[in-house]
């Protein structure tokens, strides 16, 4: 028999993949972010012309911020912005 925050935790193992964010090659942080299937692995450039990687890193932690890869970009360009 499973208790519910088994199920709850599993669940979420399930559904969300580590994702790092670097910024000019500097670590900015780990998120929980939910995997639809879009490749997490993206290497792009900020409006301000700085480097922006996502790395998926592997099952997520119950610490990380969970987000949808959309909050997730939303997010950086707004905690980041200069």
């Amino acid at each position: 028999m499973k208790y519910p925050w088994e199920f709850n935790y599993q669940n979420f193992m399930d559904t969300h993949l580590r994702v790092s964010v670097s910024i000019n090659g500097e670590k900015k942080g780990t998120f929980a972010v939910l995997d639809d299937g879009t490749d997490m692995n993206v290497q792009t450039i900020m409006p301000d012309g700085m480097s922006l990687v996502f790395k998926v890193e592997g099952h997520p932690r119950t610490t990380d911020k969970m987000l949808t890869l959309v909050e997730l970009v939303d997010y950086v360009l707004t905690a980041y912005k200069r």
